[in-house]
Parts: structure tokens; C-alpha cells; sequence
């Protein structure tokens, strides 16, 4: 396969990931420290992780498995927050959100 046709199919293959996700977020309930989220990249794709920080706008949060992590979601909707792909909460897309959970 040419670079260019690897370069079209990682496009596709992130912009459908970005959709599955964008389609799937549901609002949250309040999270604190310490909760157990899961993260789904691209919609599919499940990571677990625990909840590091909470403010009014953001909710952090990182594994072992992530060193270093610092993924920055909304607190209301879960989906990730990333200025450099324009991700955000809805109208905006995102490209992974969190939910509730350990597994």
C-alpha cells in the first residue's frame, strides 16, 4: 500500500471513530476522585481508568497503564475536551468519551 492510500485509510478510520464516538455520548452523573471510568476511544475501543481530578469544567483522569495521561473531558457529557482537534462537548465532536465503570 502507497503512503498515500495508508494516510487515507488512517483518515477514514479516525473520522469514523470519531463519529461512533460523537454518537454515543450520554450525559454523566457527578463524579469525584477516585471513581472508576472507562474510557472509550473512538467508541470502541475500551480503556479503564480512575478519575484524578474534578473542577467545574474538566474532569482528569489517567491510569497506570498511562503514565503521564492527561486526557481532559467534560464533566457534564464525558467527552474528551482537546483544543487541537476542536473536541468538545455537543454541537462539537469528540473522539472518546467515558462512563461509569471498572471493566
Amino acid at each position: 500500500m502507497s503512503g498515500d492510500a495508508m494516510a487515507d485509510l488512517k483518515k477514514a478510520i479516525c473520522e469514523a471513530g470519531i463519529k461512533t464516538a460523537t454518537r454515543k455520548v450520554t450525559k454523566l452523573p457527578p463524579l469525584k476522585v477516585g471513581d472508576k471510568v472507562i474510557r472509550w476511544l473512538g467508541g470502541e475501543i475500551a480503556q479503564p481508568m480512575v478519575v484524578l481530578k474534578v473542577t467545574p469544567d474538566l474532569i482528569r483522569w489517567g491510569g497506570p497503564e498511562y503514565p503521564g495521561a492527561d486526557w481532559d473531558f467534560d464533566p457534564q457529557w464525558g467527552c474528551e475536551v482537546d483544543d487541537r482537534f476542536d473536541w468538545g462537548p455537543p454541537p462539537k465532536a469528540t473522539g472518546s468519551y467515558i462512563t461509569l465503570g471498572d471493566s
